[in-house]
């Protein structure tokens, strides 16, 4: 059987078709009987006028071999040569059902039935949107296959490579579509052979699974694919609004008899998605889907749909991935320096600058400020950056709105327009106003006010207040050992659908064992955190059923037993 697919030009008044040929054999091979395939490229030149007429031809050419038929002829690629004199440039666009590579049309932005362009001399060619994809490899355990791992210009190489190649092509050429092999690469680990094939129309996903197996047997080997082009993956194609809902939807055009299994793949790690406080995951007959009613920062990343179909030593992957982007809003914190400006006399002027600080992400923010603010652009430093802006402040109690403080807000804005908006309000010491004199770190304080100073190394603040009398009370430090922190923001997490509940608890409980042993964590704050994240994960598991309730039981006690430790 020949499958053509043609691809047609025309320049002036000739067209050039590029006849894409798909040639079935039928032989015969023990035990197995069936038709090879192989595919063959040609280029025809012909008279623009006479597209139709060989087009009908085409479709009742006749082979005289009586092994070899021809199915079908279709048109995939339409080209057009354009030239304006000085420059020569081919336009192209796919047909209804077919689809460019990403490599052989890289325009910014283009759909496979828009015009593409490509360089005069060149035969860009498109794809049926069913074509497969598949990468693998075969761990060989016999000794037939060490010539593979020699030199490559060795005799024992080539034999040993021309029979793995003939090996595979023979068994995976039985596949209607079958189109190129790539160069096979061999690596240790008894004999790993690792190749690349490509299908040029649909495969039947228990066709390749039996090829495979009985390649495995043949070879005395076991193989491990992954393909694409069985599983479609979809997005919102839009970068998605903070805190909004999204739906991920993955489908196959036939059923894979698989549990379908979805991952989140971000610079931080993979993580299984389960039916959680904000995922929920459908699954249907040749359809499955991820539903978010509430989108932050933890979702954004890439989603890979996977399927996977095992036997007899030979698995294959079924995996389909996109990237969904979502619109970030920050976390503000801010300050302003100095905190408490003391007036000394009315005719004072003092330039405030006041900080917004947020954790880096790859949102990119446009910040704003209020009219009377002067921005000063922004500076990175670890994991944050920090926009500063200064404003002109005098020691009229009249001149700030007769509120006495006035106020300085920064606002963020995402790419989706959405906005967070921080206000700073700075607390003036007029004249006559009782005060906190400046003491070791602590700067004048206003009365009744509490000064803050940013932990070091640590999260959380240390705080003193200034008394109604404009003395000091006691330091109190809400510093946090920043390990015991991640633990109970990890606590938080847990059960919003990212990994099963059960794990992420075991996993938080041994953190907070392992933090508890190795730091020591003096003070109120580290203590009330630890309690925090035992209240937190009772109430995460509480009512829950879980297959491993007994490891997460004797977690539970260790904890507590290193929290009576403190």
């Amino acid at each position: 059987m020949f499958l053509y697919y043609l691809l047609f030009y025309y320049r002036s008044k000739m067209w050039i078709l590029v006849l894409l040929c798909m040639l079935s054999l039928n032989i015969t091979q023990a035990p197995v009987r069936g038709n090879s395939t192989q595919m063959y490229y040609a280029t025809l030149i012909i008279d623009r006028s006479a597209i139709n007429k060989t087009y009908n031809s085409l479709q009742k050419f006749k082979v005289k071999d009586s092994n070899v038929t021809i199915s079908e002829i279709k048109m995939t690629t339409e080209c057009k040569v354009q030239n304006d004199g000085t420059y020569s440039q081919k336009k192209c666009m796919c047909k209804p059902g077919y689809k460019w590579r990403d490599e052989v049309c890289s325009n910014t932005s283009h759909h496979d039935q828009e015009w593409c362009l490509h360089q005069p001399n060149s035969f860009p060619r498109c794809i049926s949107i069913s074509s497969v994809g598949v990468t693998g490899n075969i761990q060989l355990v016999v000794d037939g296959y060490k010539g593979c791992l020699t030199v490559k210009s060795s005799e024992a190489y080539q034999t040993c490579n021309d029979n793995v190649t003939k090996a595979i092509q023979r068994e995976y050429s039985l596949i209607r579509g079958f189109d190129t092999l790539g160069s096979l690469e061999y690596s240790v680990g008894s004999v790993i052979v690792n190749f690349a094939m490509k299908f040029a129309s649909a495969v039947e996903s228990q066709n390749l699974f039996e090829r495979s197996i009985t390649l495995g047997r043949t070879m005395s080997g076991s193989l491990t694919l992954e393909t694409t082009g069985f599983v479609s993956l979809k997005v919102p194609s839009y970068s998605v609004l903070y805190n909004s809902s999204a739906s991920i939807n993955c489908t196959t055009e036939e059923n894979l008899n698989a549990e379908p299994k979805w991952t989140l793949k971000r610079k931080d790690g993979d993580f299984l998605i389960t039916n959680g406080r904000i995922s929920t995951v459908s699954i249907v007959p040749k359809h499955t889907k991820v539903t978010l009613n509430q989108v932050n920062e933890h979702w954004e990343g890439e989603y890979v749909c996977l399927f996977v179909q095992e036997k007899n030593g030979t698995t294959i992957n079924h995996r389909a991935n996109a990237t969904m982007d979502v619109c970030l809003i920050p976390t503000i914190e801010t300050s302003a320096e100095p905190t408490f400006p003391l007036c000394k006399r009315e005719s004072d002027i003092f330039l405030v600058t006041v900080k917004c600080q947020i954790k880096k992400s790859s949102e990119s923010y446009t910040v704003t400020w209020n009219s009377d603010a002067t921005p000063k652009g922004s500076t990175e430093e670890g994991d944050t950056q920090t926009y500063s802006a200064e404003k002109l402040i005098d020691c009229k109690r009249t001149s700030n709105n007769g509120s006495g403080s006035p106020s300085v807000s920064c606002t963020f804005t995402n790419q989706c327009n959405q906005t967070q908006t921080q206000h700073v309000m700075v607390s003036v010491i007029y004249v006559g106003d009782k005060y906190c004199v400046g003491q070791g770190d602590w700067g004048h304080t206003k009365a009744s006010f509490t000064a803050q100073i940013k932990c070091h190394k640590h999260a959380g603040a240390r705080k003193r207040k200034c008394s109604h009398t404009g003395t000091w009370e006691k330091e109190v430090s809400e510093c946090v050992e920043k390990k015991l922190y991640d633990v109970l923001e990890s606590a938080k997490i847990s059960d919003i659908g990212l990994g099963e509940l059960s794990l992420n608890a075991a996993t938080v409980f041994e953190r907070f064992k392992n933090v508890t042993k190795t730091s020591t964590l003096p003070g109120y704050a580290n203590l009330d955190t630890s309690v925090t994240v035992l209240t937190t994960m009772n109430e995460k598991l509480l009512n829950t059923s879980m297959t491993n309730q007994t490891a997460i039981d004797v977690s539970i006690k260790e904890s507590e037993t290193s929290l009576n430790d403190l």
